[in-house]
Formats: C-alpha cells, structure tokens, sequence
C-alpha cells in the first residue's frame, strides 16, 4: 500500500473549507485551541501538519475525519500510510 498524505491537497482542501465556512484562518485556528497562526502556518510553511493539528481544524470546520482523509491521500482511495 503506498497511500499517503499530499501536503498540497491539505492546503486546496483546507482553503476550500475555509472559504466555504466565510470564516477568518485565526478564528478557525483560535476556535481549534491552536496558535492564531496555525492555519496560516500550514498553507505556507509547515510539511508535516501532524494528525492531531488536522483532526482540530477538521473538528472545527465541521468536516468529518474520515472524508479529510478520503480526500486528502494519494495513491489510495482512503486511508493512511
């Protein structure tokens, strides 16, 4: 199985459900009860967001985990490595 987590496709998706929500990256990031510049960080320095860094900014877009995952991996329809 060689599924893996795309850093790009976490970006594109999380942009898209920050856009969709009409809410700001840090009240996204402060409601997660992560720094201000959590999200911020992600879309332009973090690799390696970690999973319970995505399971917060899942939880608090009100995206279930398992469809973040689903649409996240690559070389797989859904899982992780």
């Amino acid at each position: 199985m060689n599924e893996r987590l795309d850093i790009d496709s976490i970006r594109e998706y999380i942009n898209q459900k920050i856009l969709d929500s009409g809410r700001s990256r840090r009240s996204i990031s402060i409601g997660a009860g992560l720094t201000s510049t959590a999200i911020k960080d992600l879309m332009q320095r973090t690799e390696d967001p970690g999973i319970v860094r995505m399971f917060k900014i899942t939880q608090e877009l009100g995206i279930p985990f398992e469809e973040f995952i689903r649409n996240v991996t690559v070389g797989a329809k859904s899982g992780l490595r």
